[in-house]
């Protein structure tokens, strides 16, 4: 498990094969009012702040896939609303990253 360096406290990050895995810390994630989403738009939108859940991809050598889930709490008016999307591309360039 590794911890982000600029978010060490709200996400932890596992790899299985060449899966990657990131999982919000439920326990103090809605502690940062920065990480928000809306579930639709307009005047009578309601902005969620990351309450749960995570987001994982799976590259190859020529694609990306995975999928998101995560669940908000409501900042401006009570409730919770998830955001779920799947993920689904080509890869034109590769590199490294050291951590």
């Amino acid at each position: 498990m590794y911890r982000v360096p600029l978010c060490p406290e709200r996400l932890y990050i596992t790899t299985t094969g060449s899966t990657i895995d990131v999982t919000v810390d439920s326990r103090i994630a809605a502690a940062n009012q920065l990480s928000n989403f809306n579930a639709r738009t307009g005047i009578t939108m309601n902005v969620y702040v990351i309450a749960s859940g995570g987001f994982s991809v799976t590259p190859t050598s020529t694609t990306l896939s995975g999928s998101i889930n995560l669940l908000g709490d409501g900042y401006i008016a009570f409730g919770t609303a998830p955001y779920k999307a799947i993920i689904s591309g080509s890869i034109i360039g590769s590199g490294t990253t050291t951590l």
